[in-house]
């Protein structure tokens, strides 16, 4: 019993400071397109990380991930049906969609903690309207992406 509660000790200890040493909390901005206006606001708790940003037409999108050394795995669920139906989604499907894994970024602690660059990995959905149904779904070509830290 008392190696197991060490044990257990020394995760919640390493799990502490992992949030200091390796540290992505704060305000990232979207560097990668110059018309982007994406902002990320990430929280972390040790590995763990997760995190929001406001889509256009009141829609949002929450992230959800971990961190392992310098890299960065995030998952992307998007929310808001105005926004979903501006994406091409019919309102039934968009409902569907809603709060689904949208897409997933791959991304590398750079330059001090100051700058995450790496890839963007959208989901395709394809779907049918009449019954309103998704049919398939698949990851397709990365997109490069660099953030820089704006705010802590």
């Amino acid at each position: 019993m008392t190696i197991a509660a060490i044990i257990i000790g020394a995760f919640l200890i390493l799990l502490f400071l992992y949030q200091f040493i390796f540290r992505v909390s704060g305000t990232w901005k979207n560097n990668g397109d110059a018309s982007s206006k994406e902002i990320i606001e990430l929280a972390q708790f040790g590995p763990f990380v997760s995190g929001e940003s406001t889509a256009q037409y009141d829609g949002k999108h929450r992230y959800s991930g971990y961190i392992i050394g310098n890299t960065l795995v995030l998952h992307r669920k998007d929310y808001g049906l105005q926004y979903l139906s501006q994406q091409g989604f019919p309102t039934e499907v968009a409902k569907q969609v809603e709060g689904m894994v949208r897409a997933q970024l791959r991304l590398s602690v750079k330059n001090n903690r100051t700058r995450l660059d790496g890839q963007f990995i959208p989901l395709k959905i394809e779907f049918m309207q009449n019954p309103a149904r998704i049919t398939k779904q698949y990851f397709v070509q990365f997109q490069e992406r660099k953030f820089t830290k704006i705010a802590e």
